[in-house]
């Protein structure tokens, strides 16, 4: 995930592991859709907007891939609760 924000973020590699660590850290919902074959990652606001603005670009980032949940039909999809 660190490579994605080479782009959208912080100079030096250690701020950037500590952005990841938040948002993995974030507590969210997970809330399956199985009629749109769907898994959609809620998270959680984070510390400050500035995390939180990292944190929608990298769901943008990953959302593009359309990655199925592992040994279902469920594309992931991720974002922020509002």
């Amino acid at each position: 995930m660190t490579y994605h924000l080479k782009n959208i973020t912080a100079k030096y590699a250690h701020e950037k592991r500590v952005i990841v660590k938040n948002i993995i850290n974030t507590p969210g919902d997970i809330i399956p859709d199985h009629e749109n074959q769907t898994l959609t990652i809620s998270l959680y606001s984070l510390a400050t907007p500035k995390l939180n603005e990292y944190a929608k670009q990298l769901c943008a980032i990953i959302n593009e891939s359309k990655t199925k949940y592992p040994g279902t039909n469920l594309t992931l999809i991720y974002e922020m609760a509002t």
